[in-house]
């Protein structure tokens, strides 16, 4: 990479960074609620998963439509069209301390029609109709259970069929059809140990409970009403799956843990308390876990074409089918650490290497061999209730055998690559938020030796406004 083309890449970074660190010092200047003590975590480390869950039953029905002109030369081209899709759905979760349950499955049936016509003098003129159907189911489960203390065995399950079909009709000249059909079925299993928790409600309950300090009413919020408080707001995805008002019913839910303490609260108390969702947090985990286990993945894939010249009234066709299968052993580990309620460090391992088996229309089998390694540790500091900084580094090893049904020249080829990110996001007053992104990438590929190379920088700059609020 050329050295002064860099240099002047980075520079708009360099003058980000410089920003946020002026705007960071002046943050801490501004008049802020914040933790009264950042380094206490002992909430954070009692915090429990509460027992709760859902089922929803619901059906999706969407129609569409549109019409359309296009004028070229002094001719017309006219297209309208019309879709509808039907999706009955099921969803289930149930969570606890002891086990995870979440199922999921949903129905799927659509048609689509176009119509094209355009007039005898338009380009490339074409009186074109087309048509397609789909149906198909897709499925998914997960279990997690725990046993003896923070080990436990979990088990993971995806299953999708789809089949569709079209047609396109060239009026008296030709007529397309079409058949494709995929079915899917993943699997994968294994044991496990260790925990971690999604403790961002414990964050988000101890910032209620600074707000309401700030306004006078948080001085009988104990360290019992956290918890709760925590439970409930965890429960926060729940409300929006079941109740067609989600924030009525969780908001009500809510004061009522905390009104017989604080009392009475006024509309704008209510308002600026409930602020805590506002506010950048970030995504804060708690714990450590380890699992290993074994993951296999079969797919089928069938298409076929027919072709009809309507003038001559020969004909064409073709079957193409193809089966895949992947299986392999896989291994993970993941660490994260809350060092004090502003500060988060993370770590993620994860390694698995795969058979990989194609079996054509032929009766040809390719097998493929892959491992893959990938080490990604991640950091987050919430400098001020208005400033978030968050930054991850992915490292990935990639290694692939090929089959020598190939006739490759080179059966094996290593991928390396290695990915910086470095994301802020600033909330100047209650109008304007400023948010900015750094990225390095760097990665190679070798055959024998070094084959290629590639490394660029990426940088973003957002500011959002908001133009008025009211209550």
């Amino acid at each position: 990479m050329n050295t002064q083309n860099s240099f002047g890449l980075i520079k708009p970074a360099i003058y980000f960074i410089f920003l946020i660190l002026f705007l960071s010092n002046a943050g801490y200047a501004q008049e802020s609620v914040g933790f009264q003590d950042h380094t206490d975590i002992s909430t954070i480390e009692q915090y429990r998963l509460p027992d709760w869950g859902y089922s929803v039953i619901r059906m999706h029905l969407q129609s569409s439509g549109n019409f359309t002109g296009t004028e070229r030369e002094g001719a017309t081209s006219r297209r309208r069209s019309a879709n509808i899709d039907l999706r009955p759905e099921y969803n289930y979760f149930h969570e606890s301390e002891e086990r995870i349950l979440a199922f999921d499955i949903e129905g799927i049936l659509s048609g689509f029609y176009q119509r094209r016509k355009d007039d005898e003098d338009y380009p490339s003129q074409s009186n074109r109709v087309t048509t397609s159907r789909e149906r198909g189911i897709s499925s998914s489960g997960d279990y997690v259970n725990y046993f003896n203390n923070n080990r436990f065995y979990y088990i993971r399950g995806n299953l999708n069929y789809l089949h569709a079909r079209g047609k396109q009709e060239d009026i008296d000249l030709r007529i397309d059809r079409s058949t494709n059909e995929n079915v899917t079925l993943s699997l994968r299993a294994g044991l496990g140990t260790g925990r971690i928790r999604n403790v961002t409600p414990v964050i988000r309950a101890l910032r209620f409970r600074e707000r309401a300090l700030a306004i006078g009413r948080g001085d009988a919020i104990d360290a019992g009403h956290i918890q709760e408080l925590a439970q409930h707001i965890s429960q926060q995805f729940g409300y929006n799956r079941v109740y067609m008002r989600p924030a009525r019913h969780f908001w009500g839910d809510l004061f009522s843990i905390v009104e017989p303490v604080v009392g009475d609260l006024s509309a704008y108390e209510m308002f600026y308390l409930a602020d805590i969702f506002q506010e950048s947090t970030g995504i804060r985990r708690e714990g450590w876990d380890a699992r290993i286990g074994m993951m296999y993945t079969i797919q089928y894939n069938f298409n076929g074409t027919e072709t009809v010249n309507l003038i001559t009234s020969r004909g064409s066709s073709s079957l193409f089918r193809i089966a895949t299968q992947h299986i392999g052993p896989h291994l993970s580990a993941s660490y994260f650490k809350n060092l004090t309620l502003r500060h988060q460090i993370g770590i993620d391992a994860n390694g698995s290497y795969g058979l990989f088996y194609q079996k054509m229309s032929s009766d040809d089998t390719i097998q493929d061999d892959q491992l893959l390694v990938e080490i990604n540790p991640s950091w987050l500091w919430t400098v001020t209730d208005r400033l978030l900084l968050q930054a991850t580094l992915r490292n990935e090893l990639r290694v692939i055998w090929y089959d020598e049904a190939r006739q490759m020249i080179n059966n094996r080829i290593t991928h390396r690559s290695h990915h910086l990110w470095f994301t802020a996001e600033y909330f100047i007053e209650d109008r304007i938020v400023l948010s900015g992104n750094i990225s390095y990438l760097f990665h190679d590929r070798f055959i024998t030796d070094l084959d290629s190379s590639f490394s660029g920088i990426g940088y973003g700059i957002g500011l959002t406004y908001y133009f008025q609020s009211r209550m």
